[in-house]
């Protein structure tokens, strides 16, 4: 063991020097809030597109099934497509909320 750590100092030493000027300058934290806002864009456009094509896709085929006569099916989709958008939405907070107990 005492080996290891002779044949891997100068490792040691650059992981250490990248971690203390990483965890002590400012810019690293205000680049990850930045990251982090437009990441909250991105999803809200995601989630704006991802709604439309929700309301489309799902009226297209709940009504398709229902045309058909096949109603439970119709209720599948329906409550399939409520599911999807419901997931879209509470993904972020899910995971906001799991960062938060490890903090």
């Amino acid at each position: 063991m005492k080996n290891f750590f002779k044949k891997n100092f100068r490792v040691f030493v650059r992981v250490a020097v990248g971690a203390s000027v990483l965890l002590l300058l400012p810019d690293p934290v205000w680049a990850i809030s930045g990251i982090e806002a437009g990441g909250k864009r991105i999803h809200a456009i995601v989630v704006l597109v991802g709604k439309w094509t929700i309301i489309v896709k799902g009226t297209i085929d709940c009504v398709q099934s229902v045309l058909s006569g096949d109603f439970p099916a119709a209720k599948r989709q329906f409550f399939g497509y409520l599911m999807c958008f419901a997931i879209m939405l509470s993904l972020p907070w899910g995971l906001d909320e799991i960062e938060g107990i490890f903090k």
